[in-house]
C-alpha cells in the first residue's frame, strides 16, 4: 500500500516555465522515502501541493487510498509537516508553543509532555524558544507536526543549516519515529550523503521529471556495473564484467607481474549515481 500517491502530477507558474511534468510519486507505507534533486526542480512544490498549500492544476494526489481533492480535512488529520524553516513564537516557550497547537486540535495535555519526551526536549519544556539551538528548534518544530498523531510525516530540508552533531541527532530521531512509532516520512534533502544513511527508498526528481524511483539498493544497483582494480601500476576500471570475468582479469593482472591490492564496484555511492541520474535528462525511469 502507497501513504502517498500522486498520479499525472504537472504545474507551473504564470509567466514561467513547467515546475513538474507528470511527476508519479509513491512513497509506500511505513517506509522512510528521500525525495532528492538539485534546487529548483521542484522538490517543495511537490510537497507543497501533496499538503494542498498551493492549488493543484494537473494530477492527482492521493494520501492512504484516499482523494486529497475530495476528502482534504479528513486526510490531512493524518499528516504533520514541517516546509522549510520552523515557524515558532520564539518568545514562548517549548511547551506554550505545544499548547497553542495542542487546544486547536483538541489533544489531551498528557500528550504535549509525550511528544517533547519523543523528540528529546523534554528537560526544555520550560525554556524559551528564542534560546534554542538551530537543532532544538527543528526538534521542537517536528514535536508541533507529531502532536496530533499523524501516520505520515513530510519534511522538507530538516537537516539545513544544522551541524553536524545535529544532522546526527535528527537522524537518529527519524529513524526512531519511524522504527518504533511507525511513521512513514516523506523527506526532501540535497544532503546526499545524510539520506543514503536514513532512507530505505527513494525517488530522484530533475527538471520537474522523476527520474528514479525505487529502494536505495536499486538505485545503488545502477552503479554496479563497473568494476575498479586498485594495483602497484594504478587504478583500471572496466565495464560489464561478470565475477567469471573479474576473476579471469584479475589471474592476468597477477601472471602480468601486477599486484592488485583491491577490487571494488565503482560508481554505486549515492552521489555518483544520483549526478549520472539528474544528466541524464530523465534517461533509465525506474
Amino acid at each position: 500500500m502507497y501513504c502517498v500517491e500522486t498520479t499525472g502530477l504537472s504545474h507551473a507558474y504564470p509567466g514561467g516555465g513547467t515546475i513538474l511534468d507528470g511527476v508519479d510519486l509513491k512513497v509506500p507505507q511505513g517506509s522512510i522515502y528521500g525525495f532528492l534533486g538539485p534546487n529548483g526542480a521542484g522538490k517543495t512544490t511537490t510537497l507543497r501541493l501533496i499538503l494542498g498549500l498551493i492549488r493543484r492544476q494537473q494530477g492527482a494526489i492521493a494520501i492512504f487510498n484516499r482523494s486529497l481533492e475530495r476528502e482534504r480535512i479528513a486526510v490531512l488529520r493524518d499528516v504533520g509537516a514541517l516546509i522549510e524553516s520552523p515557524s515558532l513564537y520564539e518568545h514562548l516557550t517549548a511547551a506554550e508553543n505545544l499548547e497553542v497547537l495542542r487546544k486547536i486540535h483538541r489533544r489531551p495535555k498528557a500528550r504535549l509532555r509525550e511528544v517533547l519526551e519523543l523528540v528529546g526536549l523534554g528537560d526544555a519544556a520550560d525554556k524559551r524558544a528564542a534560546r534554542f539551538s538551530l537543532g532544538m528548534k527543528q526538534r521542537l518544530a517536528i514535536a508541533m507536526a507529531l502532536l496530533h498523531e499523524p501516520r505520515l510525516l513530510i519534511l522538507d530540508e530538516p537537516t539545513n543549516g544544522l551541524d553536524p552533531n545535529g544532522i546526527v541527532d535528527i537522524r537518529a530521531l527519524l529513524k526512531e519515529l519511524n522504527r518504533r512509532h511507525g511513521i512513514t516520512i516523506l523527506i526532501s534533502s540535497h544532503l546526499l550523503a545524510e539520506i543514503e544513511k536514513l532512507v530505505t527508498h527513494l525517488g530522484i526528481i530533475s527538471a520537474g521529471r522523476l527520474v528514479f524511483q525505487g529502494t536505495l539498493e536499486e538505485l545503488k544497483q545502477r552503479g554496479r556495473a563497473a568494476v575498479t582494480f586498485t594495483t602497484s601500476r594504478g587504478t583500471l576500471t572496466r565495464d560489464g564484467l561478470s565475477a567469471t570475468g573479474i576473476a579471469a582479469l584479475n589471474r592476468a593482472l597477477v601472471a602480468d607481474g601486477v599486484d592488485v591490492h583491491a577490487i571494488e564496484p565503482a560508481g554505486d555511492d549515492l552521489e555518483a549515481i544520483f549526478m549520472e541520474l539528474i544528466g541524464s535528462g530523465g534517461d533509465g525511469l525506474h
